[in-house]
Formats: structure tokens, C-alpha cells, sequence
């Protein structure tokens, strides 16, 4: 049942009115979107959490131009007719805050009797049709900012206009056009072609079955399990009195391993909570052979643990079910961790 809603939220809020022969095609489209919308959330998840650049959690699981690149890439969704400069012009489309809006106001100024039906369809204006259809979960997920990264509703939307336009590029252009092929056949032809069998997926639950099913880590957790409980409610004590949860936020966990917390106290015991400095970097120790005393005879042993490490294993730590579908804030349930979540990061 979430899962519908979260589909339902998604599908109100993807605005492509301005396609051709819309509305005729939106059950077609809706229901080959559902079928596959496990699977484009996986997908969106994988090539959103490649974190570069990304200095905020909510930054972090939204995709940039740069990694809708990659994915056009990885499934050869660029043909002769269509190049990924155009795709990124609809990637900055999909992005805009009142497609549909502008559309309909384009319609309105023309006066003519195609502007009428309009009108008749979509009552009088944009705003009443967004009132009219759009719950309120789906209203408030709503990316009301203008920032070249893609939510999880504005990359489906950007799938099917890439899909009208790629089967058909020369659409209007009556000498160079050939037959049409509508939507939704065009969006379930790419989708089952070309996207859903050479696009990545999310690898997060496979680390998650992993973990579950390695008992040495199960144990190492467990072990520590009261230790790491009193140093997570110290960190998470502000935002429990706030009447948030207890839960770790995205840059608090990367400013807790840069400049560290807490002190040792007189008796030289750390206060609880205590986390030290500079853990971002990397260590080593030489390891002298015991029989020859000879410094050639050393094992070096490294260890390492990048800033991008840390924030991976941070948004890892997440499932694919609290991705939103839409805007989200610091103290989303995506951008934060509940304990258990913490300790599979820490894993």
C-alpha cells in the first residue's frame, strides 16, 4: 500500500501536458509507468547516490546533469536523431516548476477554439486543476526549486518525454516526419528495450543481505551494541528534545569525522559521546620481522577512509522505500539514520 501511495505521489506530480495528443495517452502511460516504477526507483537510486559534488544529503539523492549523463551512457538511449544536447534541454524542462502552467497560459493567449477545449478539460485555470487532482502527500513533496538536479518524479518525467522524442525526432517537421508512434507504445518500447535491461540498480540490499548473513560482523555488532547505543543518543539528544526521533543527519555525521567531539575529562576517562578528530585520511604501520630485525623485512599494513567513503556508506545505509519522490529536507527520513541504520553504516 505505501508503495502505491508513493507511485500515486509520484504520477501527480509529473507535468506533460504540453506533449502530444495529451490526455488521450495518460492511462496508457500511467499504468506502463506503474509496472516499472520498482524498477526505475532502484535505477534513479543508483545513479543519483554517486555523491560527487554532493555537500548535503538532500543534494546527494537528487540527479545531476552529470549522472543523467552517465545513465544515458550506460543504456545507449542517444540514437542518430536524438543527441544528449537535446535531452538536456529536456532534463532542464522536466526540472522547471510550471511546465504545465505555461503550457496552458501559451494555449489561453491564442484564443482560439483549441484554447476553449482546454479550458472545458482543465477548468480555469492550471491552479484549479492541480487543487482539483493532487492529494496532499503529493502536493507536499512538490520540488519547488529551480536547481539542475532531478527528483524521483521529475526523472520519470523526463523518461517519457525522451521516449515521444525519440521515436519520434522529427515530429512537426512534416518533409522529415515518418508515421507516428504515440505514447505510451513509444515509453514501453524504450523502457523494455533499451532502459530496464541496461541500466544499473541500486546495490544497497545486497550489502544489507549480506550483513544479515555474516555472523563474525553480527556478533562484532553485538558486542558493541551499548557502547555505540550511549554515543548515538548523545549525538542524537538535540534533535529527540526537538521531537524529531532520534536520528543522525547527513552533515552532522561528516563534522563529527572531520573535527571530532567531546574531551577527555580529569580523570582521564572520555566523556560519553566522545568522538575524535580527523578520522577522514589515511594510516599505516610497519610491522618489523621478529627474526632479522631488517627493515627491508617489514609488512606494511594501510588503512584508509575517504570523505566520499563516509558519505556512500551514509546514504547506503538507506532503503529504497524512504526515498522520497519528490523535495526533501536534514531530517527526512532519506537523509537520516535511526540507529540501526547507523550500525550498518558503521559496518
Amino acid at each position: 500500500l505505501a508503495a502505491h501511495r508513493k507511485w500515486l505521489d509520484c504520477w501527480q506530480n509529473i507535468e506533460v501536458a504540453d506533449l502530444h495528443h495529451f490526455p488521450l495517452w495518460e492511462k496508457g502511460v500511467f499504468d506502463c509507468l506503474q509496472a516499472s516504477f520498482n524498477d526505475l526507483t532502484s535505477i534513479f537510486a543508483r545513479y543519483s547516490k554517486s555523491i560527487g559534488g554532493s555537500s548535503t544529503a538532500e543534494d546527494a539523492v537528487e540527479m545531476t546533469l552529470t549522472e543523467f549523463k552517465d545513465l544515458v551512457k550506460d543504456v545507449g538511449l542517444e540514437t542518430k536523431h536524438l543527441k544528449f544536447d537535446v535531452m538536456s534541454n529536456m532534463f532542464k524542462k522536466s526540472n522547471a516548476t510550471n511546465s504545465n502552467a505555461a503550457h496552458f497560459q501559451h494555449k489561453a493567449e491564442k484564443g482560439t477554439s483549441e484554447a476553449h477545449k482546454v479550458d472545458q478539460f482543465v477548468g480555469a485555470s492550471t491552479t484549479k486543476l492541480d487543487r482539483a487532482v493532487k492529494t496532499k502527500a503529493a502536493s507536499a513533496v512538490k520540488d519547488t526549486e529551480q536547481d539542475m538536479e532531478l527528483v524521483l518524479y521529475e526523472f520519470v518525467e523526463v523518461l517519457i518525454r525522451i521516449s515521444f522524442w525519440r521515436a519520434n525526432p522529427y515530429h512537426g517537421i512534416h518533409k522529415l516526419a515518418t508515421e507516428l508512434i504515440p505514447l505510451p507504445q513509444c515509453l514501453d518500447q524504450m523502457l523494455k528495450e533499451v532502459v530496464l535491461p541496461n541500466a544499473k540498480r541500486d546495490e544497497a540490499a545486497l550489502f544489507k543481505d549480506k550483513l544479515a548473513n555474516d555472523k563474525s560482523m553480527q556478533g562484532a555488532l553485538e558486542s558493541l551494541d551499548k557502547k555505540l547505543r550511549v554515543w548515538f543518543d548523545v549525538h542524537t539528544q538535540s534533535m529527540f528534545l526537538q521531537g524529531g526521533g532520534r536520528k543522525i543527519k547527513f552533515e552532522q555525521w561528516q563534522n563529527l569525522l572531520k573535527k571530532g567531539w567531546g574531551t577527555v575529562q580529569s580523570n582521564n576517562e572520555l566523556v560519553p559521546g566522545f568522538t575524535p578528530g580527523k578520522q577522514i585520511g589515511e594510516w599505516q604501520i610497519y610491522q618489523d620481522s621478529e627474526i632479522s630485525g631488517d627493515e627491508r623485512c617489514r609488512n606494511i599494513h594501510k588503512v584508509s577512509l575517504s570523505r566520499a567513503q563516509a558519505m556512500f556508506a551514509f546514504i547506503n545505509s538507506q532503503s529504497n522505500e524512504q526515498l522520497s519522490v519528490g523535495q526533501v529536507t536534514e531530517s527526512s527520513d532519506v537523509t537520516t539514520l535511526e540507529f540501526d541504520e547507523f550500525k550498518e553504516c558503521i559496518a
